[in-house]
């Protein structure tokens, strides 16, 4: 291949991204309308989470539009990944029944962070069915983590559980892997005292 034709390649591509970047700039209008109105005055919603103070005002908003649905799925993904913070908890039916309709892979990857970052231990047996539901996608992966901040012997059972499972093996063996590091450190400290 030529230099002119890899140039010619390489801006094909870049005008395919620019492309994508004016689509995603261009739906997210209406979202960064909405959170201006409350008092969240972003260029996009990725960078709403990087702001230094709370954005609860901005909660409602995000998921007012995630119900309404129709935007691409990046967007969709953004959203519900936003969601992920503690005043979300009485969110979680709402959030997990979106989780299971969710129809595009960021969405659904969106949801299952944001559902592992507010589960509670009133919510284990639910976030348990749904990891292990296998009609679900492998972004059951991302509620793991859920387990693994629940820290409950419930959770570490299911967790041991899974280290042979197609989907989830890799991630729940490498979290069982560092959790019997962790314990053979302590033992070590406490025997040499």
């Amino acid at each position: 291949m030529s230099d002119s034709e890899r140039q010619a390649q390489f801006e094909a591509v870049e005008a395919k991204r620019q492309e994508m970047v004016r689509k995603l700039r261009e739906a997210q209008q209406p979202i960064l309308a909405d959170l201006r109105a409350v008092g969240f005055d972003v260029d996009s919603l990725w960078s709403l989470g990087s702001r230094p103070k709370s954005y609860t005002a901005a909660l409602p908003v995000l998921l007012k539009h995630l119900e309404r649905g129709g935007y691409p799925d990046r967007i969709m993904g953004a959203l519900a990944f936003r969601l992920g913070v503690k005043e979300m908890r009485p969110y979680w039916d709402t959030l997990r029944d979106m989780y299971v309709r969710a129809t595009g892979g960021d969405e659904r990857q969106g949801f299952a962070a944001a559902l592992a970052e507010i589960v509670t231990r009133e919510r284990e047996e639910d976030l348990i069915s749904l990891i292990l539901d296998d009609n679900l996608d492998d972004s059951r992966i991302l509620l793991l983590r859920g387990l693994t901040r629940l820290r409950s012997d419930r959770s570490r059972a299911v967790m041991e559980s899974l280290v042979d499972h197609p989907v989830l093996g890799k991630a729940a063996t490498g979290v069982v892997h560092q959790r019997e590091l962790r314990q053979a450190r302590k033992n070590r400290k406490s025997a040499a005292r």
